[in-house]
């Protein structure tokens, strides 16, 4: 699945498959998946639980082979690479935005940044003050000493974000970034990727259980038994929810004109709308 066809896609993966197992017992938990996805967009990847999600994002990121196809990232192939050399080119063009932050606890804010940059080789003194310049943009002046266990969940996840830009990556890569967030600092985050999509031209990938931020991603994809679709979105008039047009359980027509509901409650007062508005 492509994004504009005249752009040069930050991240593309060619017929990538992913088998588990061996024989009658094996799992195809990715199927043959092509995806394009260009400089400064930002893709939300959703799908039942157990549908390849993860899979599919810790293949784009290097730390697990296809058993098929090819990723390349940033232009460079990681098929047929060494180890070494995939590592390298995480460490340089790749960040990590994880579900559960996977801070350092011993470690302050600062320093949990600092780290991936000397792991790239920048020497302390220059890392230290870009640590500190990105989690001052982030408003976090006042934690930067903090250790994660005295660190609020959005403090931790901005922090998180913060080490996932330290390298300066082309490709940035969230494994359910909200899940351990409340809806408004679900939201906030959300939002802070894509103001850095967008502003600094990095792209952005996430896989999300969590139908609030759809509204975030400039294209919403579905992942089940491996495979890959483009969701077409529309609204419930009513509550508001953003709904895939494919799964919406209720739907009913006026004039010509389908509507899309969350639920029967949704559509019955839609209906009494309708019945007040005919009086």
């Amino acid at each position: 699945m492509s994004a504009n066809p005249n752009s040069t896609p930050a991240l593309s993966m060619r017929h990538v498959s992913r088998v588990f197992g061996h024989g009658p017992t094996a799992v195809r938990a990715v199927d043959n998946v092509d995806l394009e996805v260009a400089a400064g967009e930002i893709v939300l990847i959703m799908g039942p639980s157990g549908s390849g999600k993860t899979t599919l994002l810790t293949m784009a990121g290097g730390l697990l082979r296809p058993t098929e196809g090819e990723v390349v990232v940033a232009g460079r192939s990681l098929a047929g690479l060494a180890d070494g050399a995939v590592s390298r080119i995480r460490l340089q063009s790749i960040g990590f935005i994880f579900q559960s932050f996977n801070l350092l606890a011993a470690l302050t804010a600062v320093e949990n940044v600092e780290v991936v940059m000397k792991l790239a080789g920048v020497k302390s003194g220059p890392a230290g003050r870009k640590a500190r310049e990105l989690l001052l943009g982030f408003g976090l002046e006042k934690r930067l000493s903090a250790r994660p266990a005295d660190l609020s969940g959005g403090e931790k996840q901005r922090v998180s974000i913060a080490r996932a830009l330290a390298n300066d990556p082309v490709l940035i890569l969230g494994d359910e970034p909200t899940a351990n967030l409340d809806s408004q600092r679900g939201h906030e985050v959300m939002a802070l990727l894509r103001g850095i999509a967008k502003e600094q031209g990095r792209t952005v990938v996430c896989v999300s259980h969590d139908h609030r931020i759809r509204d975030i991603a400039d294209r919403v994809l579905w992942l089940e038994d491996g495979r890959l679709r483009q969701i077409r979105s529309v609204r419930d008039p009513v509550c508001g929810m953003a709904l895939d047009e494919s799964l919406a359980p209720v739907r009913m027509q006026v004039d010509g004109v389908v509507h899309y509901f969350c639920g029967v409650v949704c559509r019955s007062s839609f209906e009494a709308l309708l019945g007040k508005a005919a009086v």
